[in-house]
């Protein structure tokens, strides 16, 4: 089949990659899905089609990975929004943009869940945009920025839901009363950021928070060392008064920003730093270890078919809908980024700041077919190279039948 020769309702703009030119066709037609990466008796069940053959790009696996394991959540959580994100059409077609200028490709006219709990494709994008923000904001402070991480004794036998709420009653409590206001006095802390990272391991849920301390510009590694001490003596108290305990030397872990990333910068490469550390958490995988991130339980799911790590995730991801990720201490953002406007996770998700143009657009029968064969993320792969010949093929590839004539001035 000739796909220069059959079209249906797709208006295609011009082609950047192989020649700039208006082209123009329509792609339309009913249209048999075609399994891929099915195998027959595979314990996944409905998962199994959730893996598909990676393209070649480490870019285009990356987008492959997060497709496959929303589409695990949306099995786990059919219910929530995430069941529908980059998946059901708002309108009467499907958009696809191309961003020369980066060559990638996004797609338009469809529902986004914004969850950046529950949406693997969301929370690479969320996470991504509130890590600039905050690289922004450390690139202006004049001070020194330490990097806390705080956690909590947990057992095998506590519940999650349980373990959160005196976690995080426990953080909110740090900063309320005479303590912490002289702590903060004596100190000079200026402001905090902070997020909350939840594994799960041989002994149960493990909740830590990493909060970055914005401290005057003359703190030196004793002011460091005391303010460590401080805040271990504080957090035992509050942890008391909620039933929680923690070891002293564990419990909270204090270091200057620069010098903290070094120990990360082992496992997640040279480029992790501070704010990776914050906003990246949600989506990073550890190396290693017998601990797993909240990604390597619903990976473990899709991939391995490991139904309690399933319902691990499930348990989590419930849990934590709806909740912050990323809290600014009162005044802190304004004082540092005070021309840049603060935008909900749902905004950040729809936003798209590349200069994009129109590559094609899918009727909606031509996207059930990509639905269907589970091709979103390949489909991208495809389109990011900007060549609308490729992106005919691969949909003839699909099963979609293309009638009419594909023209190019």
């Amino acid at each position: 089949m000739d796909s220069s020769s059959h079209v249906s309702v797709l208006s295609m703009a011009p082609q950047f990659g192989g020649g700039v030119g208006d082209s123009q066709a329509i792609f339309a037609g009913p249209a048999n899905p075609v399994e891929i990466g099915t195998a027959s008796g595979s314990p996944l069940g409905t998962i199994a089609k959730f893996v598909t053959p990676p393209p070649s790009a480490s870019r285009g696996d990356t987008a492959v990975r997060r497709f496959m394991l929303q589409s695990a959540a949306r099995e786990l959580v059919p219910g929530e929004r995430v069941a529908k994100c980059l998946r059901v059409p708002v309108g009467s077609g499907v958009d696809v943009f191309y961003a020369p200028a980066v060559r990638s490709a996004h797609y338009g006219g469809l529902q986004t869940c914004g969850s950046i709990w529950m949406c693997p494709v969301c929370a690479a994008k969320i996470s991504e945009r509130r890590r600039l923000e905050l690289q922004a904001g450390l690139a202006v402070y004049d001070g020194v920025v330490a990097l806390a991480t705080f956690t909590v004794q947990h057992r095998l036998s506590d519940r999650l839901s349980t373990l959160v709420e005196g976690f995080l009653t426990s953080l909110r409590k740090l900063r309320m009363g005479s303590p912490w206001a002289r702590i903060e006095s004596r100190f000079g802390i200026v402001g905090m950021v902070r997020a909350v990272e939840i594994t799960h391991g041989v002994n149960g849920w493990h909740p830590h928070a990493h909060i970055l301390f914005f401290l005057p510009p003359d703190t030196d590694t004793l002011a460091i060392s005391l303010l460590e001490s401080a805040l271990r003596r504080r957090w035992l108290a509050v942890l008391t008064r909620a039933g929680l305990s923690a070891s002293w030397t564990v419990g909270v872990d204090l270091r200057a920003a620069d010098g903290a990333i070094g120990d990360y910068v082992s496992k997640f490469g040279s480029d992790w730093t501070a704010a990776h550390e914050l906003t990246k958490a949600i989506i990073k995988r550890g190396r290693g270890g017998d601990s797993r991130t909240i990604a390597q339980l619903l990976a473990d799911f899709a991939v391995s078919g490991d139904r309690q790590a399933g319902e691990l995730w499930r348990e989590y991801a419930l849990l934590f809908r709806g909740k912050k990720h990323l809290v600014w201490s009162r005044g802190l953002r304004v004082r540092l980024l005070p021309d840049v406007e603060e935008k909900s996770d749902e905004e950040l998700a729809n936003e798209h700041d590349e200069v994009a143009v129109l590559l094609a657009t899918l009727t909606l029968r031509q996207w059930s077919v990509v639905v269907a064969n589970d091709a979103r993320a390949e489909l991208l792969t495809v389109a990011s190279s900007g060549d609308v010949a490729q992106l005919i093929d691969f949909l003839v590839s699909l099963g979609v039948e293309v009638g009419g004539v594909l023209t190019q001035d």
